[in-house]
């Protein structure tokens, strides 16, 4: 699970230390880039488990090892 004071924290942590965020922001600008920010809360309040204004979302992921043979 993901923890975090808000869902404004939790994109100003990733928009800081995690590629993929930090990329897309780049790519964006003006009315786009607020758009996006925009969804981004919204999904990460959408699947808020809190019951609060702090976050706490599941953080599932895809592990692919590949072994060469």
């Amino acid at each position: 699970m993901f923890r975090y004071k808000s869902s404004k924290h939790w994109i100003e942590v990733f928009s800081t230390y995690f590629g993929p965020i930090i990329r897309a922001l780049e790519t964006l600008v003006g009315e786009r880039r607020q758009a996006y920010l925009k969804e981004l809360e919204d999904t990460l309040n959408r699947f808020n488990r809190s019951g609060d204004d702090t976050l706490m979302v599941s953080a599932d992921y895809l592990e692919v090892v590949m072994v060469v043979r």
